[in-house]
């Protein structure tokens, strides 16, 4: 197999981080001003929410539609029109008056955000193919990019307030234009070796098509890794979509006091999923999986309990005293999010991988990260209780991680430049 030289295996992993920190900062920063929008359309909570899940949907075709434009034409391509199209539309977001308008471009921005998970999962794991590289450290690595562009997008939030009911146009204005310019710096990439061997091998065994993702030893394989990231994203995005809302409506805390938690939780999610590639790397892909989801379900039953025992304190000092903590305390139960990205990887044949790693990935999102916190707010709203529940609720997408990642097959010692193998 070819080897890179220094520079091109760093541009490739310089450049793949740098999406995805602007893929978390776009993912995170209308979480962050759901509460101000609202008030500043006049819409409620729930129809914001109802926003973000429906980008996550729509995801699932930018995943496809971007995966298989990388599969077919190369990952460097792929990146940067996927980087290309979301930074377009969140620069767009910045200009809207009107719900309709909001709903659109966020609606667009998804089907661009959906195809750069996978994309940059694979191209920085193929530039690691060998038995024995630390593709896990690097995925870790990889993933906590995203939570540095969560803590970009709380740093937005804090900084923006100077500008009042504008802050949001200045925040979704600076993304875009910054993902602009890193998709113009993309394009300038090299191209995956492992992605153009394979492309100029000589024919052999049947071509693996997209039907082959949805039937037979594969396609349970992409239900599995489906039901197992949809329960991860619950367990992780019940948090991360109503958590800034909790301190802003329930607690009534400043927007810099907000933004502070936000940095706080980002950090440590950032360390977390460092933490579980490290993992990934020592006690293998699956067990790394179910440790890291067994910490989150601790830090959802510490946070349970820490509500509970506050809830007749109206939200005062005594309760923000326990709850900060608990909070900080389920940035630590996110790790698996640090081994999903090299495991996905090591899951798919080379023919397949960025666009079955997105269908996987944005399909377990659409579920986890989109309906699945809406319908836990519904429930809450129904039964009378606050957006805290909504947040606790989480605790089940935890418990299925745990209890699905043992599903899967390990796949530490598997070589990518030899191509993973499709189950038989």
């Amino acid at each position: 197999m070819s080897n890179y030289s220094p520079s091109q295996r760093v541009a490739i992993v310089a450049l793949a981080f740098a999406g995805t920190v602007l893929d978390g900062a776009d993912f995170t920063v209308f979480l962050f001003f759901m509460s101000p929008l609202a008030s500043h359309l006049g819409v409620s909570l729930l129809a914001l929410s109802t926003i973000q899940a429906s980008s996550y949907l729509v995801g699932i075709a930018g995943g496809i539609l971007f995966g298989r434009l990388a599969d077919t034409h190369g990952r460097r391509v792929g990146l940067c029109a996927t980087i290309l199209v979301f930074s377009a539309f969140t620069l767009a977001t910045g200009f809207v008056d009107s719900y309709a308008a909001l709903f659109v471009m966020r609606v667009l921005a998804g089907i661009g955000i959906g195809g750069e998970s996978g994309i940059a999962f694979a191209y920085v794991n193929e530039a690691f193919p060998g038995r024995g590289q630390r593709r896990g450290l690097a995925s870790g690595l990889l993933q906590s990019m995203f939570l540095v562009g969560a803590w970009l997008s709380a740093w937005l939030y804090r900084v923006t307030a100077a500008f009042g009911d504008e802050a949001w146009r200045w925040a979704f204005g600076a993304l875009g234009a910054a993902g602009l310019l890193c998709a113009v710096a993309t394009f300038f990439m090299p191209e995956s070796r492992v992605w153009q061997e394979r492309v100029a091998a000589p024919a052999g065994a049947p071509a693996i098509g997209l039907r082959e993702l949805l039937r037979g030893p594969l396609g349970r394989r992409t239900l599995l890794a489906s039901a197992l990231l949809a329960c991860s994203f619950y367990g992780a995005y019940a948090v991360y979509t109503y958590g800034p809302a909790m301190w802003q409506r329930v607690y009534r805390l400043d927007a810099s006091t907000v933004g502070e938690i936000g940095m706080a939780s980002a950090i440590l999610g950032a360390l977390s999923y460092i933490g579980g590639g490290l993992l990934a790397d020592l006690a293998g892909r699956r067990r790394a999986y179910l440790y890291t989801a067994s910490l989150g379900v601790f830090a959802y039953a510490t946070f349970a309990v820490c509500l509970w025992l506050t809830r007749g304190d109206a939200y005062g000092a005594h309760a923000l005293r326990l709850m900060v903590p608990a909070y900080l305390l389920l940035q630590a139960g996110y790790g698996y999010f640090g081994v999903q990205g090299v495991w996905l990887s090591e899951l798919f044949p080379t023919e397949v991988r960025t666009t079955a790693q997105n269908a996987v990935y944005y399909v377990g999102r659409a579920i986890g990260a989109g309906g699945a916190p809406v319908a836990g707010l519904a429930a809450a709203n129904a039964l009378g209780f606050d957006v805290t529940v909504a947040v606790a609720l989480g605790a089940i997408g935890a418990v299925g991680a745990a209890l699905l990642c043992r599903t899967l097959p390990e796949t530490r010692d598997l070589a990518l430049g030899e191509g993973a193998k499709a189950p038989r």
